[in-house]
């Protein structure tokens, strides 16, 4: 398809989840394109994007159900292997996180409480109308695969009139005495649902059409930061210590991947509100080191020496422009770019400015 529809100098970044058929594809029309008559060099671990919702999701399932990081590593390994194959994806991970804790869901807690309460109400019709009754709604239901909805589960549960609710539906049913919640069992949920509580507003954020790639990396520093701040706050508790340690594994894996991705950090760097000054702000020296050089290197190989033709419509009238209106309408920085040795430098060192659109929209704006 490539090849018939002339579109090879086209090919860009392909964006997809874990799944190890993703990695497979992208193998595929590298050694595809190699073999054109026209021989076409595209790296297929520098054009691979990994759909940030599902780096999310792992890490936050790390910390409702792994054990431990020597537990996450197996389970990441073994998942691994499977992708070679082309059969792993994010919920196989998912799945292993769990066994590698727990065969009962009481085993993690307060979590696994509130889990077996909701699996109790929606037993049964009557027991279903029972808790509507008392509640005036229903508790959300949580599932295998998405950690928000076991986020939404606590945050409706923690809400005074729901907990009240499940307080009163505990004490009549006998078979929950092994699943009642005590005042430190709700604080644990508390505690757990203000820690996911980032990782729900980055999910939020970076979904959707409005959101654009220079949001992965910023995202994910603003998660390194809550983990940083969350691990010294609950130093004191072993268990919920545990729980970040373990998902802050979990996410480091996937942050150290963005570092064959170029486009990651170009996507900062080109962000008129950040730039350069924002590695400077946040990162580590040698993290700005590697990401410079990277994205220098991405932009003399592939862009720098590219000429792209200006066209831009320059009136309602529906009459053709002329050569001097073409001359008349070409952006002032093109000018002033004549006496600039490096386009990349000369914007990324320049001050941040606000805009009101993304940065692909502000890019796309015609005096661009």
């Amino acid at each position: 398809v490539i090849k018939a529809y002339k579109i090879t100098h086209k090919l860009g970044y392909i964006t997809g989840d874990n799944h190890g058929s993703n990695d497979k594809m992208c193998r595929f029309i590298s050694a595809a394109l190699s073999e054109f008559d026209e021989p076409y060099e595209w790296d297929p671990i520098q054009h691979r994007i990994r759909c940030h919702g599902h780096v999310v999701n792992l890490a936050s399932q790390a910390f409702l159900f792994a054990k431990d990081t020597e537990a996450v590593d197996i389970a990441i390994t073994e998942a691994e292997a499977d992708e070679s194959n082309g059969t792993g994806a994010d919920e196989n991970l998912v799945k292993r996180l769990k066994r590698a804790e727990t065969t009962s869901w009481r085993q993690i807690g307060p979590m696994g409480m509130l889990h077996n309460i909701q699996i109790h109400i929606y037993g049964s019709s009557s027991r279903t109308n029972a808790f509507r009754d008392l509640a005036g709604k229903l508790l959300p239901r949580d599932n295998d695969t998405r950690w928000n909805s076991w986020f939404t589960m606590m945050d409706e549960a923690l809400r005074p009139p729901m907990r009240q609710a499940i307080t009163i539906y505990q004490s009549r049913y006998p078979e929950l005495a092994a699943d009642v919640l005590s005042h430190e069992d709700w604080e644990t949920i508390a505690a757990t649902r203000l820690f996911l509580q980032p990782f729900w507003r980055v999910t939020l954020e970076t979904e959707g059409d409005k959101a654009t790639l220079d949001l992965t990396l910023k995202s994910m520093d603003f998660l390194i930061k809550h983990y940083e701040r969350s691990k010294s706050k609950h130093a004191g508790n072993p268990t919920l210590s545990s729980s970040i340690i373990t998902s802050w594994f979990v996410f480091d894996k996937y942050y150290n991947l963005t570092d064959a991705t170029p486009a990651y950090a170009a996507a900062l760097l080109l962000h008129p509100s950040r730039r350069k000054a924002y590695l400077t702000s946040y990162w580590k020296r040698d993290w700005q080191v590697v990401a410079l050089k990277a994205v220098t290197k991405l932009w003399e190989t592939q862009y720098k020496d590219r000429v792209f033709t200006y066209a831009a419509s320059l009136s309602t009238t529906g009459i053709e422009p002329d050569e001097y209106d073409l001359f008349e309408a070409q952006p002032q920085r093109d000018l002033e770019s004549t006496a600039v040795k490096d386009e990349l430098q000369r914007f990324i060192k320049a001050d941040p400015i606000k805009i009101v659109t993304t940065a692909l929209d502000w890019w796309l704006q015609p005096e661009r």
